[in-house]
C-alpha cells in the first residue's frame, strides 16, 4: 500500500469512527475524528496522540452506563467495531508516520 492509499484509508476510517460515535451520542470523539478527516493533510502527530494517556480514545467504551445512546445488547458488537476501527487508524497512521 502506498502513502496516498494509507492516507485515504485513515481518512475513511476516521469518517467511519465519527459515524459510529455520532450514532451513540459520543460527540467529543466523533467531532475530533470528523475534524481530522476533513483536513487537506491528516495530522498524524495529532491523531496518534489520541492513543496515549488518561482520557485517550483507547479508554472510550460505548456503554449505556457511560451516557451513550445504546441498548445493552449492542454494546459488545459496537465496542468490537470501534476497536477494529481504532486499530486500523493507529496501525496505518504509525506506518505512514515512519516514512
Amino acid at each position: 500500500m502506498n502513502d496516498v492509499d494509507r492516507e485515504k484509508q485513515i481518512r475513511q476510517t476516521l469518517i467511519d469512527i465519527a459515524s459510529l460515535l455520532d450514532g451513540v451520542a459520543e460527540h467529543h470523539w466523533a467531532k475530533k475524528a470528523r475534524n481530522a478527516a476533513s483536513t487537506s493533510t491528516i495530522d498524524l502527530h495529532e491523531v496518534l496522540s489520541w492513543y496515549g494517556g488518561m482520557g485517550s480514545i483507547n479508554d472510550l467504551v460505548i456503554a449505556r452506563v457511560n451516557g451513550h445512546r445504546v441498548e445493552r445488547a449492542q454494546e459488545l458488537p459496537l465496542n468490537d467495531k470501534l476497536d477494529e476501527l481504532r486499530n486500523t487508524v493507529y496501525v496505518t497512521a504509525s506506518a505512514l508516520r515512519r516514512r
